[in-house]
């Protein structure tokens, strides 16, 4: 069966409208796409060119519940500021070097570019890390969410002039990434700084069961009572007697 002219333009407009309208969706659904970050695989520490040598001062600070502490290195011995029992406490000088390494071995595992901040924590991040050289700017870490999988943290880097400088979070837009196990090693340092044990206290002594049953212990008594008193009657009877025969002065007479 032929069909008709018309037949075929119908058909046509018919077929166009259908591809435009399926184009029209698929637009319409990248448009409504939120894109994800392209990420680029870097590796490498996140503090490079820092060593334990270099170090002359760390801070750590939990952002949401305010606690916060401060290790300072000052003729290779290392103080503690920031914990309300800090002046009562001794540190521990391996621990708190071992602090330092753990904070200066981080490495970025990967890092991607971003346009909002927000999004990955890093608006207002929940910790804030900071390293003094002693000469130079300070380096700067700001650690937000973790990743859905929650193996990585989502990490931005900055350098300021002065401890009292404010750091511009909107300053560059590189997210690094680094891993949880390790970050959250240095981050458990704010609740639980290096401290030397407290002195173990000396148990007082525990007093000794009587083994005697009550039975045991009122005959016993009893038995101590009588003993007493016939020993008393027999010293009184001895004293008595010997006055007897001792001789008065009207005997004498």
């Amino acid at each position: 069966m032929r069909l008709s002219r018309n037949t075929l333009l119908l058909l046509l407009v018919s077929v166009i409208i259908i591809l435009a309208v399926l184009f029209l969706s698929q637009e319409r659904d990248a448009d409504e796409t939120v894109a994800t970050p392209v990420v680029q695989e870097e590796g490498g520490p996140l503090l490079p060119d820092l060593a334990p040598a270099d170090v002359v001062s760390v801070g750590l600070r939990d952002n949401l519940s305010g606690s916060a502490l401060r290790l300072t290195r000052s003729d290779e011995v290392w103080a503690l500021e920031g914990p309300a029992d800090a002046a009562q406490r001794t540190v521990d000088q391996a621990a708190a070097q071992e602090a330092v390494a753990d904070l200066l071995e981080l490495a970025v595992s990967s890092s991607f570019e971003i346009d909002e901040a927000g999004a990955f924590g890093l608006d207002a991040p929940d910790w804030t890390l900071e390293i003094d050289r002693g000469e130079g700017p300070l380096e700067i870490v700001f650690v937000g969410k973790q990743n859905p999988q929650g193996t990585r943290y989502y990490v931005m880097k900055r350098q300021l002039d002065a401890i009292a400088s404010a750091p511009d979070l909107e300053q560059g837009n590189q997210v690094l990434l680094v891993n949880s196990r390790p970050l959250d090693t240095v981050l458990e340092r704010i609740d639980d700084p290096p401290w030397e044990p407290l002195p173990t206290a000396t148990p007082l002594p525990t007093a000794t069961l009587n083994p005697l049953s009550e039975v045991e212990i009122a005959t016993a008594t009893a038995e101590a009572r009588a003993t007493a008193t016939a020993e008393t009657a027999a010293l009184l009877a001895t004293v008595t007697a010997e006055a007897a025969l001792t001789p008065t002065a009207d005997d004498a007479g």
